[in-house]
Formats: structure tokens, sequence, C-alpha cells
């Protein structure tokens, strides 16, 4: 191609100056992408690592939390759905007293938990007039969480007129908070 006859000097020039054009290439195109890439991958690393740390932390604290609150949900489990329970036998009680009802039996059949609510079914038998029936049953169906009555029957008491003997299944929703 070229054939130049060159002297030392300038063929050591020559020399350093490809040299000086082959490492700013290399650097340019090789090392310095590698080594901005090695950084970018290495920050990434640290903040993982970081947010690795405060997650085993929340992690550690959730499962003690949990802990505690299932050892103490235990003894607050049996509580909360007999307060349920209660809560519908004093209203019914005082629906019958307030309609001059008289309870005979009343017992709560079924409790079922259903998550955020239970659903309290409760048996009643109960003697009264059927004014004083139907009174019962529309102060238990308007109140502000009403029992929904299932099912009932109703027969007549052969020692005194015009009272009935009534057997109802009435179920009330009561909302838990957890």
């Amino acid at each position: 191609m070229l054939n130049y006859k060159l002297s030392k000097k300038e063929k050591k020039l020559a020399l350093v100056t490809v040299s000086l054009a082959l490492a700013a290439i290399v650097f340019n195109f090789l090392l310095e992408p590698l080594a901005k890439n090695y950084f970018r991958l290495n920050q990434q690393i640290h903040s993982k690592r970081l947010a690795l740390r405060q997650n085993q932390k929340l992690f550690s604290a959730y499962s003690r939390l949990e802990n505690e609150y299932s050892a103490y949900s235990r003894y607050l489990d049996p509580v909360k759905s007999q307060l349920a329970v209660n809560q519908v036998l004093q209203d019914v009680e005082t629906a019958a007293g307030q309609n001059s009802c008289r309870i005979i039996n009343i017992k709560p059949s079924d409790l079922r938990d259903l998550g955020s609510y239970q659903e309290v079914v409760v048996d009643i038998a109960l003697e009264a007039t059927v004014k004083d029936f139907s009174g019962f049953i529309y102060q238990i169906e308007s109140l502000t969480n009403p029992l929904r009555v299932k099912n009932f029957s109703l027969s007549p008491r052969s020692d005194t007129p015009g009272e009935v003997k009534a057997n109802l299944r009435a179920k009330k929703i009561v909302f838990t908070v957890k």
C-alpha cells in the first residue's frame, strides 16, 4: 500500500499515535460501557439489598404481630360470638315484653361466622294473643338490624281461649369488626 520510509523517530511516533488511538477506542467503546454497567448493576444490587432488609424487618414484625393476635383472638372469639347471641336474645325479650308475649322457651340453635358478619338463628316458643303475636313479629322485623322470621307455626291453646302458642325460628345478621 503505502511504502514510506520512516525514520526510527517517526516509527516510534506512529506507534505511540496508533497505540493511543487504540487505547482511546478500547476505553470509549469497551471499558467505559462495561464500567458504567458494572456500577449500575452494583447500585441496583445495593438498593435491592436495602429493600430486602426492610422487607425482612416488616415480615418479622408481621409474623410476631400475627402470633400475638392469634394468641389473644382465641380468647376473644367466643366472647364476640356470645355477644352476638346475647344481642339477639335481648332484642327478642324486649320485643316480647313490649307486646305482652310470654316466652316459654328461647334458645340459639345455630351460629355461623361468615367472615365480616355472623348469622345467629334462634328458636322461640311463646304464648300470646294473635294481636300481640302480630305486634311482636312486626317489632322484631322492623328493628334497625332486623330479625327475619324463617318459619313459624301457630296452635290454639286449649285452656285459654283467644291465645295461641307460637313456635318460630328467626335469624339475624350481626356485623362484626375484626
